[in-house]
């Protein structure tokens, strides 16, 4: 264990044991965070010595030691440290490194680095007092819907971090990583989902731009009628175009609750005899390749996956495109869009609006949020609350259930 001292000048220290031996060391003018972490990876590396997963030289003294806690080195191991790439070239062994799935996403992010920190820099020439830069000027740079907001900005950092620790493994980098010396910025709580008829009623006062609009929108759930008649148009569209796999991945969505990158994993061997579809999720668990959920299989879904799926003689996967190859991210988008080309149904953002109304429209029917969290896989309170409420004449009625008045007065 460690312990964190501060002096009345506002510098901080560090207090630990290593072989029966109390040693301090100063951190310096530091805030409060960045000793809290440093105390964390000190005490990370006094449990890697304790349970021999490292070692030191047995000439090491109080330096070394030290040098090992607070950089992850001795003196005589940081001669060893190769030449650093620089950040241009660390990107692209970091992105070979990565499924293909994450690439695309990790790859604008490493673009963006390669652009505002400069491709042609040594990775280990990167401080914090760049990273503030970097998010200041993201700050003041316009994305889609407006400029860029605090969350895109923490995502891209979480990269770089990542990238920083890819480098450190591959003894590239010596020291802290730069991206703990930094406050991140604010994060804003997505807004709660959200009806149609509250949408419209809250643009239809004006005032809003077309960003507000934007995120509203993005808010949308639909009730179960609304769902209803949104799959009977996509079922008629989709008999006019050559998109026949639409109707049916989109039904998939909007009964098991899942992403569309889990219906294009869906294989025919995934709907189990038991009555229940198995879903492969990609990204809870960073050691699995897949982790797994279930969900029953609705008996309104049943009919329409076995007419589809009738149709085809061979593959693994349940949804493919006209050439028989698995449906991806392109294919997918295009035949969304040309389905609700034209129609009110356009407001909509894409096949996530179905997940985001699985779970609102089971949670106005009372079922526990444990069931609602074990069927969309979400791991923490905080990812399911945006789900966590009533249709707005539920809440209407709840409220009124209360009366405040003097009994002789009603």
């Amino acid at each position: 264990m460690a312990n964190i001292t501060q002096k009345e000048s506002g510098s901080y220290g560090i207090q630990y044991r290593y072989g029966g031996t109390r040693h301090h060391r100063s951190l310096g003018k530091i805030d409060d965070k960045q000793a809290r972490e440093i105390k964390s990876i000190v005490e990370r590396r006094l449990r890697m010595l304790k349970l021999g997963d490292t070692t030191l030289p047995d000439d090491s003294g109080p330096d070394q030691l030290w040098n090992y806690l607070r950089f992850g080195s001795t003196i005589d191991d940081r001669s060893a440290i190769r030449v650093s790439e620089r950040l241009d070239i660390m990107c692209e062994r970091f992105l070979a490194s990565l499924e293909i799935d994450s690439r695309k996403l990790l790859r604008t992010h490493c673009n963006h680095m390669r652009r505002i920190l400069k491709g042609h820099r040594k990775i280990d020439s990167i401080k914090a007092d760049d990273l503030l830069a970097y998010i200041a000027a993201r700050k003041n740079e316009k994305g889609r819907r407006g400029f860029v907001k605090g969350d895109t900005i923490c995502k891209e950092l979480l990269t770089f971090k990542q990238l920083w620790d890819f480098a450190h493994d591959r003894n590239l980098v010596a020291g802290d990583n730069p991206y703990h010396q930094v406050a991140l910025p604010k994060r804003s709580e997505p807004i709660p989902f959200m009806t149609w008829e509250e949408i419209e009623s809250a643009v239809s006062h004006g005032g809003l731009t077309d960003f507000e609009i934007a995120e509203l929108w993005d808010a949308l759930f639909l009730r179960e009628e609304q769902i209803a008649e949104f799959l009977e148009h996509v079922r008629v569209e989709s008999q006019k175009r050559k998109y026949p796999f639409i109707y049916p991945a989109l039904c998939f969505c909007a009964y098991t609750g899942s992403r569309r990158s889990e219906m294009f994993r869906a294989r025919r061997a995934d709907l189990l005899d038991t009555g229940k579809i198995q879903l492969r999720e990609k990204k809870k668990a960073h050691d699995k390749t897949f982790t797994f959920r279930f969900v029953p299989l609705h008996p309104e879904l049943t009919p329409i996956l076995g007419e589809y799926i009738s149709r085809r003689t061979v593959g693994q996967e349940i949804f493919v495109k006209e050439n028989g190859q698995p449906l991806e991210d392109r294919t997918a988008r295009d035949a969304f869009d040309a389905v609700t080309a034209g129609s009110k149904w356009e407001r909509l953002k894409g096949y996530h609006v179905l997940r985001h109304s699985f779970a609102s429209n089971l949670a106005r029917h009372g079922v526990d949020d444990r069931i609602i969290r074990a069927l969309m896989g979400h791991k923490t309170e905080e990812m399911s609350r945006r789900y966590r409420h009533l249709f707005p004449e539920d809440q209407a009625d709840a409220v009124k259930t209360i009366s405040l008045l003097p009994k002789a007065s009603q």
